[in-house]
Protein backbone atom coordinates (compact mmCIF):
# COMPACT_ATOMS: atom_id res chain seq x y z
CA UNK A 1 0.00 0.00 0.00
CA UNK A 2 2.87 2.36 0.80
CA UNK A 3 4.26 1.70 -2.66
CA UNK A 4 1.00 2.76 -4.26
CA UNK A 5 0.94 6.00 -2.28
CA UNK A 6 4.59 6.68 -3.15
CA UNK A 7 3.96 6.15 -6.86
CA UNK A 8 0.74 8.20 -6.83
CA UNK A 9 2.32 11.03 -4.85
CA UNK A 10 5.37 11.13 -7.09
CA UNK A 11 3.31 11.14 -10.28
CA UNK A 12 0.93 13.80 -8.98
CA UNK A 13 3.78 15.99 -7.80
CA UNK A 14 5.60 15.69 -11.14
CA UNK A 15 2.36 16.41 -13.04
CA UNK A 16 1.72 19.48 -10.91
CA UNK A 17 5.23 20.77 -11.56
CA UNK A 18 4.81 20.29 -15.31
CA UNK A 19 1.40 22.00 -15.30
CA UNK A 20 2.70 24.94 -13.26
CA UNK A 21 5.61 25.32 -15.67
CA UNK A 22 3.23 25.32 -18.64
CA UNK A 23 1.08 28.04 -17.08
CA UNK A 24 4.09 30.17 -16.18
CA UNK A 25 5.37 29.75 -19.72
CA UNK A 26 1.99 30.81 -21.15
CA UNK A 27 1.99 33.88 -18.92
CA UNK A 28 5.48 34.82 -20.10
CA UNK A 29 4.43 34.34 -23.75
CA UNK A 30 1.44 36.61 -23.14
CA UNK A 31 3.76 39.21 -21.61
CA UNK A 32 6.03 38.87 -24.62
CA UNK A 33 3.14 39.54 -27.03
CA UNK A 34 2.03 42.57 -24.99
CA UNK A 35 5.55 43.98 -25.08
CA UNK A 36 5.81 43.41 -28.84
CA UNK A 37 2.57 45.35 -29.31
CA UNK A 38 3.92 48.09 -27.05
CA UNK A 39 7.05 48.26 -29.20
CA UNK A 40 4.94 48.81 -32.32
CA UNK A 41 2.82 51.44 -30.58
CA UNK A 42 5.96 53.31 -29.53
CA UNK A 43 7.42 53.15 -33.05
CA UNK A 44 4.19 54.55 -34.48
CA UNK A 45 4.13 57.26 -31.80
CA UNK A 46 7.72 58.17 -32.69
CA UNK A 47 6.84 58.72 -36.34
CA UNK A 48 3.69 60.64 -35.47
CA UNK A 49 5.43 62.90 -32.93
CA UNK A 50 8.27 63.69 -35.28
CA UNK A 51 5.82 64.49 -38.10
CA UNK A 52 3.74 66.69 -35.78
CA UNK A 53 6.81 68.63 -34.66
CA UNK A 54 7.93 69.12 -38.26
CA UNK A 55 4.48 70.45 -39.18
CA UNK A 56 4.70 72.90 -36.26
CA UNK A 57 8.13 73.99 -37.44
CA UNK A 58 6.90 74.55 -40.98
CA UNK A 59 4.01 76.59 -39.62
CA UNK A 60 6.32 78.68 -37.42
CA UNK A 61 8.68 79.38 -40.30
CA UNK A 62 5.75 80.35 -42.52
CA UNK A 63 4.44 82.69 -39.84
CA UNK A 64 7.85 84.30 -39.45
CA UNK A 65 8.14 84.86 -43.19
CA UNK A 66 4.61 86.28 -43.34
CA UNK A 67 5.35 88.74 -40.55
CA UNK A 68 8.58 89.81 -42.24
CA UNK A 69 6.84 90.26 -45.58
CA UNK A 70 3.99 92.17 -43.95
CA UNK A 71 6.45 94.61 -42.41
CA UNK A 72 8.28 95.07 -45.68
CA UNK A 73 11.48 93.43 -44.45
CA UNK A 74 13.53 91.86 -47.22
CA UNK A 75 13.18 88.07 -47.39
CA UNK A 76 16.84 87.56 -48.18
CA UNK A 77 18.50 89.77 -45.57
CA UNK A 78 21.45 88.03 -43.88
CA UNK A 79 20.02 88.52 -40.39
CA UNK A 80 16.60 87.22 -41.40
CA UNK A 81 18.10 84.20 -43.13
CA UNK A 82 20.29 83.46 -40.08
CA UNK A 83 17.27 83.59 -37.79
CA UNK A 84 15.24 81.30 -40.08
CA UNK A 85 18.17 78.89 -40.34
CA UNK A 86 18.61 78.80 -36.55
CA UNK A 87 14.90 78.26 -35.94
CA UNK A 88 14.79 75.54 -38.60
CA UNK A 89 17.87 73.78 -37.16
CA UNK A 90 16.55 73.89 -33.62
CA UNK A 91 13.10 72.72 -34.68
CA UNK A 92 14.52 69.86 -36.72
CA UNK A 93 16.71 68.80 -33.81
CA UNK A 94 13.73 68.92 -31.43
CA UNK A 95 11.60 66.85 -33.80
CA UNK A 96 14.30 64.20 -34.11
CA UNK A 97 14.83 64.12 -30.34
CA UNK A 98 11.10 63.68 -29.72
CA UNK A 99 11.05 60.75 -32.14
CA UNK A 100 14.17 59.24 -30.56
CA UNK A 101 12.59 59.35 -27.11
CA UNK A 102 9.76 57.15 -28.35
CA UNK A 103 12.20 54.88 -30.18
CA UNK A 104 14.14 54.36 -26.95
CA UNK A 105 10.91 53.24 -25.28
CA UNK A 106 10.23 50.95 -28.24
CA UNK A 107 13.69 49.43 -27.96
CA UNK A 108 13.18 48.86 -24.25
CA UNK A 109 9.92 47.06 -25.00
CA UNK A 110 11.66 44.97 -27.68
CA UNK A 111 14.36 43.89 -25.24
CA UNK A 112 11.79 43.14 -22.54
CA UNK A 113 9.79 41.08 -25.02
CA UNK A 114 12.90 39.10 -25.87
CA UNK A 115 13.55 38.45 -22.18
CA UNK A 116 9.93 37.37 -21.66
CA UNK A 117 10.34 34.90 -24.52
CA UNK A 118 13.45 33.48 -22.90
CA UNK A 119 11.61 33.29 -19.58
CA UNK A 120 8.78 31.35 -21.23
CA UNK A 121 11.21 28.91 -22.77
CA UNK A 122 13.33 28.30 -19.71
CA UNK A 123 10.44 28.24 -17.25
CA UNK A 124 8.94 25.38 -19.20
CA UNK A 125 12.27 23.57 -19.45
CA UNK A 126 12.96 24.07 -15.74
CA UNK A 127 9.51 22.80 -14.80
CA UNK A 128 9.97 19.67 -16.86
CA UNK A 129 13.36 19.12 -15.30
CA UNK A 130 11.85 19.51 -11.81
CA UNK A 131 9.14 17.03 -12.74
CA UNK A 132 11.78 14.62 -14.02
CA UNK A 133 13.76 15.00 -10.81
CA UNK A 134 10.62 14.29 -8.77
CA UNK A 135 9.96 11.13 -10.81
CA UNK A 136 13.57 10.03 -10.48
CA UNK A 137 13.50 10.65 -6.72
CA UNK A 138 10.28 8.67 -6.40
CA UNK A 139 11.77 5.85 -8.46
CA UNK A 140 14.83 5.81 -6.25
CA UNK A 141 12.69 5.64 -3.09
CA UNK A 142 10.63 2.87 -4.64
CA UNK A 143 13.75 0.84 -5.48
CA UNK A 144 15.08 1.29 -1.95
CA UNK A 145 11.79 0.17 -0.55
CA UNK A 146 11.23 3.37 1.42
Amino acid sequence: METLFLVAGTVLSASGQAMAAQEQSRAARFEQEQLKRDEQIQRTAAAQEEARRREELTSQLGTMQSIRAGRGVGMSSPTGMAILTDVASEGTRDAKQAGLNYLLKADSSRMSASMAGQKAKYTLLGGYMDAGATLAGGGYKLMRGV
